[in-house]
């Protein structure tokens, strides 16, 4: 199957984004060589610049340097691949939360005769908790957007969520960051909090346990960096591993542990050290993630973090004796 045809490839990019700068405001030879560099390769500009301006007939002189000829620049058609892909993604069960009911009904009627590239049943999902949220949620998902917005405008708001214990909890914060995990099947807001003595302080909230949110008219006029307020609740000793690069098992962990701060060293041909910096918010998943990995990956240490996966191991290996017998 082809996948992509020639207008897709890189020089119709470069050229396509030359003709759009060049729409707006003139653009001079200099520009337009460094966004041939950016959006191809070094040696585009000398392939393709001359030509815009003396073959092809799409630039137009002025003095201030180059306009674009064309003013009708459309969007390019899809291709079946991404097409495809994309009918794929709407199957997704939290499409939901990005995407409001008038945009999915568009899409597929748009796809209606478009076969999907794959479907979620094609997937196997395998250490996952059972107590996933509820992505169809009307509340669920008025919850989510009004967070994505408060982020992207970094407004900030009043939570009303029940605990772990189910204790009634109300603050007012930052909204940060929303992650997804896989192995809880759940969404979760990271967010930035004072307390009384003007230090920042990370909240984690399950959305599932927000009962209800209220945006505040106050905005945070200076960035506040989420990833400096996070390395405040990092234990001091970070998660050793020994990686062997047997079975993949380097190039798997690097994307699995992605998410994570680390520091990966070379020792030989064969192994690898990574140091791991987690916090107890993430200390049960990261342990589960680690041990899906088998005999590849060893854990050296913290012993803290030994005695937990001797722990689970040895509650594992109860579960499988009581099931034999």
């Amino acid at each position: 199957m082809k996948l992509f045809t020639e207008i897709y490839n890189c020089y119709f990019q470069i050229v396509d984004e030359i003709c759009k700068t060049a729409q707006a405001a003139p653009i001079t030879q200099k520009e337009m060589i460094s966004l041939a560099a950016r959006f191809g390769f070094k040696e585009s500009a000398f392939l393709i610049v001359p030509r815009m301006i003396n073959n092809w007939n799409l630039l137009e002189k002025v003095p201030e340097g180059y306009l674009s000829k064309i003013d009708n620049l459309e969007v390019l058609p899809l291709t079946i691949l991404q097409k495809r892909w994309l009918k794929s993604i709407l199957m997704d069960k939290r499409i939901g939360l990005f995407l409001d009911t008038s945009q999915l009904k568009i899409l597929h009627t748009y796809l209606d005769k478009t076969e999907p590239l794959f479907e979620p049943d094609d997937f196997y999902e395998y250490d996952r908790f059972s107590d996933g949220d509820d992505f169809s949620c009307p509340q669920y998902i008025s919850h989510f957007r009004t967070l994505l917005k408060a982020i992207h405008q970094r407004q900030y708001v009043q939570i009303h969520f029940y605990s772990h214990k189910d204790r009634p909890i109300s603050i007012v914060c930052l909204p940060c960051r929303l992650e997804y995990s896989a192995k809880n099947d759940k969404f979760r807001l990271l967010a930035i909090s004072k307390k009384s003595s003007g230090l920042r302080q990370v909240e984690t909230i399950n959305l599932s346990r927000i009962h209800r949110l209220t945006l505040i008219e106050q905005y945070c006029e200076k960035k506040i960096s989420l990833e400096d307020a996070l390395k405040n609740t990092y234990y001091k000793e970070p998660v050793r591993l020994l990686i062997t690069t047997s079975r993949n098992t380097l190039e798997r962990t690097m994307l699995h542990f992605a998410n994570y701060e680390k520091q990966t060293k070379k020792l030989d041909d064969h192994h690898y050290e990574c140091l791991i910096y987690y916090n107890r918010m993430v200390e049960t998943e990261l342990l589960i993630e680690i041990l899906s990995f088998g005999p590849t990956v060893q854990v050296l240490g913290p012993e803290s973090f030994l005695a937990k996966i001797k722990e689970r191991i040895q509650k594992q290996l109860q579960l499988i004796a009581q099931n034999e017998t």
